[in-house]
């Protein structure tokens, strides 16, 4: 899309006010030597003091955090600058290369409320493999499998498993031939009880309904 990498086939074709932002998660854009306020400044000029700190507040770096050197940051904090130079860009169609990889929860968690809060007037394509986040800040969902491109609501994503995912507590004695038999979504150990979450057409005797998860979805489509 951004042309970094040459296309095996097809073409794309923007609209003529379409401006590209692209995150990598190497930081490429960042100057390491320089502190985040510099960072901000020697590409946006015409911010005064007060605008770039506030700019920076919204990405939650305050008072002397600023003066920060990019080197010092932790790859959350390196993101968050990076976000804000795609926020002060004309970019209006965001593409964000796995922005969460490596980051702790605590940070993964600041990084899923800016993204939220870019995509009010800019679109968001998020390139990742944490479901969670997927299901966290994402209105629509694209799953590519076999050359096909599924679009969709995660609401009706999800709904498609409706009736189909189940919930059941085995002893060690049926455990074991239970997970051969049927689709596994997911397996927790408790004590001497083995809990099972699984897709299946109907409900086997002891298992209970459960609300289909994002994550059931990329498990019965990639699993």
């Amino acid at each position: 899309i951004n042309e970094l990498v040459d296309a095996d086939a097809g073409t794309i074709t923007l609209g003529s006010n379409v401006e590209i932002g692209y995150y990598d998660q190497e930081h490429h854009v960042l100057h390491t030597e320089k502190s985040l306020f510099d960072e901000i400044s020697d590409d946006y000029p015409y911010l005064t003091n007060t605008e770039i700190r506030n700019v920076l507040a919204a990405f939650l770096f305050t008072g002397e955090d600023v003066f920060k050197r990019i080197s010092d940051l932790s790859g959350g904090e390196r993101g968050r600058v990076s976000l804000a130079k795609l926020m002060l860009s004309n970019a209006n169609f965001l593409i964000l290369d796995e922005p969460t990889a490596g980051l702790d929860p605590k940070e993964r968690v600041r990084f899923r409320n800016i993204l939220s809060g870019l995509s009010r007037d800019k679109l968001v394509l998020l390139s990742t493999h944490i479901v969670s986040d997927v299901e966290s800040v994402a209105n629509r969902i694209l799953l590519l499998k076999d050359r096909k491109l599924l679009c969709d609501t995660v609401p009706s994503l999800c709904g498609q498993l409706e009736g189909k995912v189940f919930e059941i507590a085995l002893s060690e004695n049926g455990a074991e031939a239970f997970e051969k038999a049927q689709c596994i979504l997911e397996k927790r150990q408790e004590g001497d009880v083995t809990l099972f979450r699984f897709l299946a057409d109907r409900a086997p005797p002891g298992a209970k309904p459960a609300a289909p998860k994002l994550e059931d979805v990329f498990m019965r489509t990639y699993g």
